[in-house]
């Protein structure tokens, strides 16, 4: 996100002529200031051109699209991702109308059964040998004709037959719902991978670890879980009640049409308050999380400066908003179903009572009047849960929007394949007038005309004081960036028409503070051939000078590290990193700072593991010690992203111009 005092700088043909428009953000409402050609006064600048601009600033720095509004396409791209799934969903519908239709069979047959029962004592109690005090006798003894008996069995059926109907629903519902959680998550993460590095450059992993995991859980619910199934089954049984109601007495229908439609408008208004709202709290939930996840993996810092108390009061505050957006969705949940109670209970008491009174004009029987006393019930259920399937169904298209948005997100150029693939590496590295700035800091410049040129199996050395540009280079080469002018060659082919998964397969990186996972050495050194043997692993240890450190430890090569290779000195550390850039054997290699934080013992022994690696390949050596750089071919000189002086140490050392001056 641009902030105030950012500067931006687009080529603007939306604008009118095309011109290159310097952006100041300098109010908080988001009115520019524009020197250009375009004729924009500084004062007026108008909300759409804000607009391009801001779209065109959040692009470059790969910030998200523009939050969507539900439409009838949203709705199809939802649809679509549960494609997949439409066996289990079809058969979890077949299911959902069997259940639905046993549920509306049974208040018939109550219905019924009380009409049958009430005809025979009334038939009984009228015999001469019976009086009506001996009624509740007559209902107890054995002569109730059988019929009344295969009636109650048949209700009895029902009710097994709707239970494993349900029981089939649920389950076949829930693993549609699982499986499109599993693969939504693979589909993000995979997303997520083949991100450009400056998308994570403005995101917080713990906000996109939310993505992956509640987000996805609660949008693969709305779509294809209990969620659906029960909003499905509610509108199937709301039609059905309806219909049935209505045949049975088109009178005390009139009683319950008119509420329908006022619950239904008040809970479409419902679900959208709960989406803007369910889409606030999983930010404020994204934001907890990325706090959380970034101060647990800088524990040792926090516990250094004591900050365990204010990192604490920052999280609580983080989750405080949680809370609050919760506390929101509850209050509205709550007003809403008791609203919707009330309305129902007052519902069925004018139901008794206009009923009642069909009864005693004999224009409705008693079983009938029971039929649509739990057809009622059936009615206010229904009712209420598809206005709770329609929020949840706002909660899920809210979380749909995050992931959606991640899943619309273009791949960069940098990480795309289809390339050229070399067949062969010789190694020579061309920096033709090179220009780069980062997209999220568009206005400053970092590399400033980089020309320079490495020779096949050689070895050059970037010298500068910190922020020249020398790490900058290395990602440039990795191709974790596009250069923003100039060109960069690999034997005389240009890196933007490289393959790049060909290009990174073959450059190893060594850096000063060694990425490791959490699991065993073995593990963290096959990361550098997945392909590798055990004899492959064990050889690239002790070309690391790793292999005597290893067989150290109880469990040898299984031994794990913890988190970031906690378990290991930085020495260790680095000697894994070695033997991993070894066994994945590259052509070219980049050595950033790899020894600066080490003590003279561990450095002599990477020193003399990296000189074996370095013979037979190109380097780039990232480096302040001389003792790191003096024996490169060249030494690169940088001051504020330009190249001062390319030289041997020896040439350099006795400079006596300003690049020497600069050097010593």
């Amino acid at each position: 996100m641009f902030t105030k005092g950012d500067q931006v700088s687009f080529s603007c043909s939306d604008l009118g002529p095309a011109c290159a428009c310097p952006v100041l953000l300098t109010q908080p409402d988001n009115w520019v200031h524009l020197a250009s050609s375009s004729g924009l006064s500084a004062k007026n600048c108008p909300t759409s051109t804000c607009d391009i601009l801001g779209r065109r600033a959040r692009h470059a720095a790969g910030a998200e699209p523009k939050r969507r509004r539900l439409s009838s396409s949203s709705i199809r791209e939802l649809v679509r991702l549960a494609r997949p799934e439409l066996a289990l969903l079809s058969a979890g519908g077949a299911a959902l109308v069997i259940g639905t239709g046993t549920q509306l069979a049974i208040p018939v047959g109550f219905g019924r059964l009380v009409d049958m029962t009430a005809k025979e004592v009334l038939d009984r109690a009228q015999s001469p040998a019976l009086s009506i005090p001996h009624l509740s006798d007559v209902m107890q003894s054995e002569w109730i004709p059988s019929s009344l008996e295969s009636l109650s069995l048949a209700i009895g059926g029902l009710f097994l037959v709707g239970a494993v109907a349900n029981v089939a629903r649920v389950q076949l519902f829930s693993v549609a719902s699982a499986r499109l959680v599993q693969r939504l998550r693979q589909r993000l993460f995979g997303k997520l991978l083949r991100q450009p590095i400056s998308y994570f450059d403005s995101h917080r992993s713990g906000d996109l670890v939310t993505r992956l995991s509640n987000d996805v859980l609660v949008m693969g619910d709305a779509l294809t879980g209990d969620s659906l199934a029960s909003g499905a089954r509610n509108a199937l049984q709301l039609v059905g009640t309806l219909a049935i109601m209505t045949y049975i007495s088109p009178q005390l229908s009139s009683v319950l049409i008119g509420i329908g439609p006022a619950i239904a408008v008040s809970g479409f208004f419902y679900g959208r308050y709960v989406k803007r709202i369910s889409r606030s709290a999983q930010e404020s939930l994204g934001a907890a999380s990325a706090t959380a996840e970034e101060r647990l993996s800088l524990i040792r810092t926090v516990k250094a400066f004591a900050r365990e108390d204010f990192e604490a009061e920052k999280y609580a505050e983080r989750v405080h908003e949680v809370y609050r957006w919760n506390i929101k969705a509850a209050t509205a949940n709550s007003l809403f179903s008791g609203g919707t109670n009330l309305v129902g209970n007052a519902s069925l008491l004018a139901v008794l009572g206009y009923g009642s009174f069909l009864v005693k004009q004999g224009l409705l029987s008693a079983g009938d009047l029971t039929s649509f006393i739990l057809y009622t019930f059936n009615f206010g259920i229904s009712i209420i849960g598809l206005s709770k399937f329609y929020g949840d169904f706002m909660r899920g298209y809210g979380a749909s929007d995050r992931v959606m948005n991640l899943l619309n997100q273009s791949t960069s150029e940098t990480e795309l394949s289809g390339g050229v693939i070399p067949s062969s590496i010789e190694g020579e590295i061309v920096f033709s007038n090179v220009v780069f700035r980062y997209p999220s800091r568009p206005t400053k410049i970092i590399l400033d005309g980089i020309s320079m040129a490495i020779k096949p199996q050689s070895i050059m050395a970037l010298v500068g004081h910190s922020g020249c540009g020398k790490s900058t280079i290395a990602a440039l080469l990795l191709k974790l960036y596009n250069v923003t002018s100039g060109v960069i060659t690999l034997d005389g082919t240009s890196l933007d028409q490289i393959d790049t998964h060909w290009l990174r397969e073959n450059i190893g990186i060594v850096s000063q503070e060694p990425d490791l996972f959490h699991g065993t050495i073995e593990e963290n050194i096959r990361y550098g051939s997945l392909t590798a043997s055990r004899d492959d692993i064990v050889d690239s240890a002790k070309a690391a000078n790793a292999h005597e450190f290893i067989n150290g430890f109880p469990d040898g090569y299984a031994t794990s590290i913890g988190q970031g290779g906690v378990d290991l000195s930085g020495g260790q550390k680095q000697r894994l990193a070695i033997a991993r850039a070894i066994l994945k054997n590259p052509r070219l290699l980049i050595l950033d700072e790899a020894t600066s934080a080490l003590d003279s013992r561990s450095e002599r022994l990477i020193n003399e593991a990296l000189n074996r690696v370095m013979a037979t390949r190109t380097t780039i050596v990232i480096a302040h010690r001389v003792s790191t750089f003096q024996t490169a071919h060249q030494i690169v000189l940088l001051r504020d992203g330009r190249v001062l002086a390319i030289a041997p140490h020896t040439t350099l050392l006795h400079d006596t111009t300003e690049a020497g001056d600069y050097y010593h």
